[in-house]
Formats: C-alpha cells, structure tokens, sequence
C-alpha cells in the first residue's frame, strides 16, 4: 500500500482529489523542484499524517492535519463534517488556544481563502502577485471557477495603504479586511465567516 492509502485506510476517509494530486505532482514533497510554498503553512511529510502526533493536545475524533504554521498551529480536515463538495471540511487550530475556526469547505477552498489572507498584506508587489497566481493555478482544476477568476481580478489591482486589526496598523495590500469578508461569504459560504470551532476536547469541558 502506498502512503497515501496508508493516510486513508489509518484515518479511514478519502484524501481530497485536490491533495492527492497535489502529492502525486510533488508540490507536497520539500525539497524538489515542484514543491508548492504557502504562506504561513508547511504541509506535513506524508509519513508523519499516517499518526500525527497530538502528544500536546487532545484533539477531537475526526481531526486530522495536513499542514503547520511557524507557530505549530495546525490546519486541519473535520472528517467528520462532509460539506457539499464531498469532502471533509477544513479547520484552523491554533496550538496555543482551544478555539479555531472552521476556515473552508474543500481543500482547494483552503488555498483560495489562504490567497485571499495573504493579500490583505504583502510586502513585495511582484513577489506577492506571483505568489497568489501559482495558489490559484495549482488548485484550478479542483475548484470553483470564480475563485480562480477571482484571484485573477485581485492580482491586477495596484496595492493601497489600508489599516487592518484590533490596532489599526496600517499596511500595503491588494484587499481591505471589508472585502476579504465579504468574499469568504459570497464564495465559501456563511459557514465559514468568523466561525469558531473549538477542537480540543478539554477545551470544550472547560468551556461547558
């Protein structure tokens, strides 16, 4: 069996058509020359999604991550919540707070909401622009149309000053924090939109 049926038949659900293709092309594989960089996610060697190890944690039945921040929070498939894509939706946990988010419906829906986070901030405008379009090409084939136009439509914008959180920090991106919402709700759904999600399973004790 090969390790992506041993991640299936361990986790005992369908890897997405999208991440498996991605596996099979390399994108997944670091170093190589197809290898896919997200920004603010590292994707888990394919052996270690075999049995995560949760040794800091006690997540809830169904969780199973694909990749990691800098930070060591997790991004992760809720098998147990099939969305209308057929496929299990995607969670944010962070490794430091028991509350997440659920973050997309489907794993191209993943790299699309991760293009549009990134484009709130961006520090070099050809480096980012670059970036967004490998994101939106990779997941093409496997995803909505409009999001991959979508991307198309943010790249050809000149970036602006424009203050995003709690602070106000002003930075230079291609979209305000308005408009980010606003498509996480026309194109991934209300589901998604600020949508807490508390994965731990002592988290949820404390909390009830």
């Amino acid at each position: 069996m090969d390790i992506l049926g041993q991640i299936e038949n361990h986790h005992r659900f369908a890897l997405p058509a999208a991440y498996r293709a991605f596996a099979e092309r390399g994108l997944l594989t670091y170093p190589g020359p197809a290898y896919l960089w997200v920004n603010e996610a590292e994707w888990i060697p394919l052996p270690q999604m075999v049995s995560y190890d949760w040794s800091y944690a006690n997540p809830k039945p169904g969780l199973v991550p694909f990749a990691f921040t800098g930070g060591a929070s997790l991004c992760c498939w809720q098998t147990r919540r099939v969305t209308e894509f057929g496929e299990p939706a995607i969670v944010f946990c962070p490794r430091d707070c028991y509350e997440g988010d659920w973050y997309a419906p489907s794993f191209a829906g993943w790299l699309y909401r991760v293009a549009l986070d990134y484009a709130l901030s961006i520090d070099d405008e050809n480096e980012g622009k670059t970036h967004i379009a490998n994101w939106a090409n990779a997941f093409r084939e496997f995803g909505k149309q409009s999001w991959y136009d979508d991307l198309l439509q943010v790249i050809q914008r000149q970036p602006f000053r424009h203050p995003i959180g709690r602070r106000a920090q002003v930075v230079t991106g291609l979209l305000t924090h308005q408009e980010l919402q606003e498509r996480i709700r026309v194109q991934l759904g209300l589901d998604y939109l600020d949508a807490r999600y508390i994965w731990d399973v002592d988290g949820e004790s404390d909390a009830g």
